[in-house]
Parts: structure tokens; sequence; C-alpha cells
């Protein structure tokens, strides 16, 4: 799902010729994650490969009767619409971390989690949010106001998503005055 055409596409379509080595830089690294990902994308791919809504975002969200409804899905299209679902839920992730609606992210992140256990897609999530950014900031690009403040905003978190490293814990005993809390302040 990673092509070099969509740079090319914001490039032409934006007239914004400074970032186009940038997007060229962004689509080229989500190609090599895409492809170091490979294998957990394959060994996922008869769990959690499905046809479902394929755009699922804040705005295709709705309360009916009391319960969150997803609307408007790409049901014409089963390229766009038969995908990992972690592929839809980094979608909604990187909605709500656009919109810094940081409580949403993790009631929704927990609860996709607590419901599938699937922790193992987690790993996806970087190179995920990034491409789904990345595809919001081109069509932003061809929307009528063009390239604005909120498609860089977009390529912004494309990029800094690719940026993300699986955290570290370290655990750190000792006797009292042993110096374990100067140790976590360095």
């Amino acid at each position: 799902f990673f092509k070099q055409k969509t740079a090319y596409e914001i490039t032409v379509w934006t007239g914004v010729q400074t970032c186009a080595l940038l997007i060229y830089s962004l689509i080229a690294r989500q190609i090599a994650a895409f492809a170091s990902n490979e294998s957990l994308f394959a060994s996922r791919a008869p769990f959690f490969v499905k046809k479902i809504h394929g755009d699922l975002h804040s705005r295709n969200i709705c309360r009916f009767d009391g319960e969150l409804l997803p609307f408007d899905g790409i049901e014409f299209n089963p390229e766009l619409n038969t995908i990992d679902t972690m592929n839809d839920i980094a979608f909604m992730v990187m909605d709500l971390m656009y919109q810094e609606a940081w409580s949403c992210l993790s009631i929704f992140l927990s609860h996709y989690l607590r419901i599938t256990g699937d922790y193992q897609g987690l790993a996806l999530i970087p190179l995920l949010v990034s491409y789904r950014a990345t595809v919001r900031a081109k069509i932003l690009a061809l929307s009528p106001s063009g390239w604005n403040a909120d498609a860089e905003k977009y390529l912004l978190l494309a990029e800094t998503a690719l940026s993300w490293r699986q955290p570290t814990f370290i655990a750190v005993g000792g006797l009292s005055g042993a110096g374990k809390s100067k140790i976590g302040r360095a």
C-alpha cells in the first residue's frame, strides 16, 4: 500500500516543491519499514486481515441509540477495505493524535486491545500511523483548500511516527541512599 506515486502526487498537487525531498524520503522510509515488518504482516494475515471499515476516523463515527457506530466505510473497493485490522485502528489512532485527544486515544486503543488481545499488532502502529497521516496530507492537498498548515501537520505526524522507538523498561534496586533516584533522573 506504499507507493512512490503518492510523493509525486502530493508534490504536484500542492505545488510545494520545497517539501518534495521530505515527502520522497518519508515514503522511502515507509516502504523500508513495511519491508522490515513483512513477516509480521504475513503471520497476522490469517487472523487479522478482514473486510472491515477501511476509513475509520472520528468524522466517520456517530452516536446512535447510545452506541458509537462507524459509518461511511469503503464498501466499493476490496483492496481498500480488506486490510489488517490494525491498519484501521491506526487510522483512528492517527486521527486522535492529530486532534491531541489523548484521553480518547487511550480509551479507544485500550478497549481494542482488551477485546482482541492484539498486542502483537502494536508493533505496526508507528508505520501505519505514518502511512495514514501521509494519505491524509495527500487528501488535503487534493481538496479545494489545497496545501495548508493542516496538511503540513499531517506530514509532520507521519515523519514523527516513523521515529518512534519501542520503550525500554529499566528496574533499579538497591539500599536506601545508594543513588537510585540520582540514576533515575539522569
